[in-house]
Formats: structure tokens, C-alpha cells, sequence
């Protein structure tokens, strides 16, 4: 998913989502340019410093759920997917909407005891 984000390469990008989410996401496309929707593709994720998922639940043998966190310099972004197997392997089915936070301690800030 990153790769192809920051590659700009939105069929690749498009091809990692399925059903009604894939076709929301095609459609949000459709609206602008290819040029555009792979520049906003790489932009969105530029300063993508980590990401991580957590909270794992199977939903069956075709089916996942899990966290995902994407750690920007200022703010991490956090929001649920489903994921579900289909005869072209994983693709995601749904997204929950994005938790935005910002750290106390921005990303990337060196952290000495005190005196030092």
C-alpha cells in the first residue's frame, strides 16, 4: 500500500482495495485527474516516518480486522481495517474514519535526561 502510494501509482493503489471501499476510492478518482490523484497519493504519504499495526482479530479464515497507525512528524494518523481474502489474495474491504492526534513529544526530537 505504501509503495504504490509513494510511487504515485494509483492502479496499484486502487488494486489493493475491494468492494464497496474500492469503489468509493475509484470513484473519489474519477473526479480529478490521473496526474492529480498521484501526486495527492505521494504527498499523503512524504513524511510518513512509521507505521504499525496493532489490535489483530481473525473474522474467520478469509477475514482480518486490525489497527493501523501511520506516525507523521506532527500528528499519527490511526484508523481500523478489514481486510478480507479474495481469489487475488488480501485486499482491503473497509476503513474506519481517521483518528488524527498529535504526540507530546513531536516525532524525531531527541529526548536526553535532564542536565544533559
Amino acid at each position: 500500500m505504501l509503495d504504490s502510494a509513494r510511487r504515485g501509482d494509483v492502479d496499484g493503489w486502487l488494486n489493493l482495495f475491494a468492494g464497496d471501499a474500492r469503489e468509493t476510492l475509484a470513484a473519489e478518482v474519477r473526479e480529478k485527474t490521473r496526474e492529480l490523484a498521484a501526486a495527492e497519493l505521494k504527498a499523503a504519504e512524504a513524511d510518513l516516518k512509521s507505521f504499525v499495526t496493532t489490535g489483530h482479530q481473525r473474522l474467520g479464515e478469509a477475514a482480518v480486522e486490525m489497527v493501523l497507525e501511520r506516525i507523521y512528524p506532527r500528528h499519527t494518523d490511526r484508523h481500523r481495517v478489514r481486510l478480507e481474502r479474495t481469489a487475488d489474495g488480501w485486499r482491503i474491504v473497509e476503513t474506519e474514519p481517521i483518528e488524527r492526534s498529535a504526540p507530546e513529544i513531536p516525532y524525531g526530537t531527541p529526548v536526553v535526561p535532564d542536565g544533559e
